[in-house]
C-alpha cells in the first residue's frame, strides 16, 4: 500500500490544508483528487464535530481521531477515518449510513439532491448532506461501531474509490449550463467550430452530475433558472468546482448588476459576461482561460516529476542547501545520519559545523572561488567531522543556484559517502 495520508492525533483546521497538499502532490487525476479531497474534508469535519474522549470525567474534549488515504497496487484508493463518539451521536449517524447501504448509486444521488434542496447542506451534528456526498462519489462505503463503555464507541468509516478508465478525448470540454435551448445551441455551434467538445445542460442539478462524471475544462453558467440560481449554485459548490476541480467558470446574465459582479467574483467566477454575447469577446476569453488551465496542469505535472527526482536524490545521496553566507537552510535525513546532528541542530547554522580542522584551507578557497566568483559547480573529496568528533569522507558536488538574472540565490551540495573507500586506499 502507498500511504498518501497517515494521521493520528488531535485534529486541527491547519491539518486539513496539509492533507489537501499531500493529495494534490500524489494524485494527478483531477477528478479523483477532488473526490478524495472532499471525502477527507468530510471525515475531518466529522471528527471535529463528534469526537469524544474515552473517560467521562475528562471534560477537556479534543477532536482526536485518525485519517488515512492509501493506494494499492491495482490503483484503488482506500480512505479511512476513526474517532470516538457518544451513544447519542451514534444514534444520529447510523441511520444515515444504513440508508446509504440500502440505496443504489442513483438512489444515493437522488437523496443527496433532496437534502441539498432542503437546505441541510451543512456539517452540523447529525451529518447533514456530508455522508451522502461521500457515498455519491465513492464506489463503496462501509462502517462499524466498536463499544468502549456505556456511553462511548469507536466509529470507523471506510471508503473505496476505484478510478474508472475514461475514454481519452484530446478535445477540451466546455459545459454550458443554460435553460435557453436557442442560446445553448448557438454557443455549441460556435465552439464546435473551434474544435471544442460541448456539453449542454438546462439545470444546475444536471451540471453537478456532469462534473462528477466528466472532465470539464470550462463552464458557462447562467445566473437565473426557473427553480434555481446560478450564483447560489456557485456559492454552495465553489469549494468542489473551483478549489478542487479547478474549473474556470463564467457567469452569464442579461442584467449585470454590482451585486451580481461582487457575488460572482466572491464565489470564484473568472468573469461575468452580458447577454446577448459579443461573440469575439466570448471566444477570446474562453480560449484564454482554457489555455491557462492547460498550462497550470502541465506545470503541475512537471513539478511532480521534479519532486520525484528530488525524492530519488534525497533517498540515495547526502544533500544540503545553504544561503549565500554558508548557513544551512535544508538538510535531508542522510546528512543527519552521517553527521550525527539532528535537523534542529543544523538548520540556521554555518556549514563550518562539520568542517575538519585538518583539511587544507586552500581546498575551501578554491571551492568558494569556483561557486561564488565563477558561478560554476565544484566537485571534490572532502574530509568532515561528525558530532562525536569522528571523521568521514564524502565525494561532493556543489552547485550555485542562479536566478533569471544570473544572480546566486543559494547553494546546493550533493554528496556520496566514500569513507570506506578512503580507508581501504590509505591503509
Amino acid at each position: 500500500m502507498n500511504k498518501i495520508i497517515d494521521f493520528n492525533g488531535e485534529l486541527k483546521q491547519s491539518h486539513i490544508g496539509i492533507f489537501m497538499q499531500d493529495i494534490e502532490n500524489n494524485i494527478s487525476n483531477m477528478t479523483i483528487m477532488a473526490n478524495i479531497s472532499t471525502i477527507v474534508i468530510e471525515i475531518a469535519q466529522n471528527i471535529m464535530n463528534y469526537s469524544k474522549t474515552i473517560e467521562p470525567s475528562n471534560r477537556n474534549i479534543k477532536p482526536d481521531g485518525s485519517i488515512s488515504v492509501e493506494k494499492d497496487i491495482n490503483g484503488i484508493y482506500f480512505i479511512t477515518g476513526t474517532n470516538i463518539v457518544s451513544i447519542e451521536d451514534k444514534i444520529k449517524i447510523e441511520p444515515k449510513l444504513l440508508e446509504i447501504q440500502s440505496l443504489d448509486k442513483a438512489g444515493i444521488k437522488k437523496r443527496y439532491k433532496e437534502l441539498r434542496r432542503s437546505g441541510k447542506n451543512t456539517h452540523s451534528k447529525g451529518g447533514g448532506v456530508g455522508t451522502y456526498e461521500i457515498a455519491k462519489i465513492s464506489d463503496n462505503v462501509d462502517y462499524f461501531f466498536e463499544n468502549i463503555n456505556d456511553d462511548k464507541y469507536y466509529y470507523t468509516i471506510k471508503v473505496k474509490i476505484n478510478p474508472k478508465k475514461k475514454e481519452i478525448n484530446s478535445k477540451k470540454t466546455i459545459l454550458i449550463v443554460d435553460d435557453s435551448v436557442s442560446t445553448s445551441n448557438k454557443l455549441k455551434t460556435i465552439f464546435e467550430e473551434k474544435s471544442y467538445l460541448v456539453i449542454e445542460v438546462s439545470s444546475t442539478e444536471e451540471a453537478l452530475d456532469i462534473i462528477d462524471e466528466k472532465s470539464i475544462d470550462l463552464m458557462l453558467l447562467n445566473d437565473i433558472f426557473p427553480n434555481s440560481n446560478g450564483i447560489e449554485f456557485l456559492k454552495d459548490n465553489h469549494n468542489h468546482i473551483i478549489n478542487l476541480l479547478k474549473i474556470p467558470i463564467f457567469i452569464t446574465s442579461e442584467n449585470i448588476t454590482p451585486t451580481i459582479i461582487k457575488e460572482s467574483l466572491q464565489y470564484g467566477a473568472k468573469d461575468i459576461l452580458r447577454k446577448p454575447y459579443i461573440i469575439e469577446e466570448l471566444v477570446i476569453k474562453v480560449d484564454m482561460w482554457i489555455d491557462s488551465k492547460s498550462k497550470e496542469l502541465e506545470n503541475k505535472a512537471k513539478l511532480k516529476i521534479l519532486n520525484e527526482y528530488k525524492d530519488a536524490v534525497d533517498e540515495s545521496a547526502i544533500v544540503t542547501k545553504t544561503d549565500l553566507k554558508g548557513f544551512i537552510t535544508y538538510v535531508n535525513d542522510q546528512f543527519c545520519n552521517i553527521s550525527g546532528y539532528s535537523r534542529d541542530e543544523l538548520l540556521g547554522v554555518n556549514h563550518h559545523i562539520i568542517r575538519d580542522p585538518e583539511t587544507d584551507k586552500q581546498v575551501y578557497k578554491d571551492m568558494w572561488h569556483t561557486i561564488r566568483e565563477l558561478k560554476k559547480p565544484w566537485s571534490g573529496e572532502i574530509k568532515n567531522r561528525r558530532k562525536d568528533g569522528s571523521a568521514y569522507w564524502v565525494k561532493s558536488f556543489i552547485k550555485p543556484i542562479l536566478d533569471i538574472d544570473n544572480n546566486i540565490i543559494e547553494y546546493i551540495a550533493i554528496r556520496v559517502d566514500i569513507t570506506q573507500i578512503r580507508e581501504i586506499t590509505t591503509s
